[in-house]
């Protein structure tokens, strides 16, 4: 789960930075998967949701939701940072 969010926060960054996305909208999904990163505890969620500790394909999707992170399990149940 790290893994895949540290990825996709990479590889917007530098779709951003080459000004493939110029409006300063797009800034936003960068800013929101670096809060999940720096703030999540990505060990607890890991261990609540076996699905997402690499075994097995799954998605998630980040949004904010009450001025925190919020994510959820494709489908499946949220939780709130």
């Amino acid at each position: 789960m790290k893994t895949a969010a540290c990825r996709a926060h990479a590889a917007l960054a530098a779709r951003l930075l080459d000004g493939a996305a110029g409006s300063a909208s797009a800034w936003a999904p960068l800013s929101l998967l670096g809060r999940f990163l720096i703030e999540s505890d990505i060990r607890a969620i890991r261990a609540g949701h076996p699905a997402l500790a690499g075994g097995e394909a799954c998605a998630v999707r980040l949004y904010r939701g009450g001025g925190d992170v919020v994510w959820e399990l494709w489908g499946g149940r949220e939780r709130e940072r």
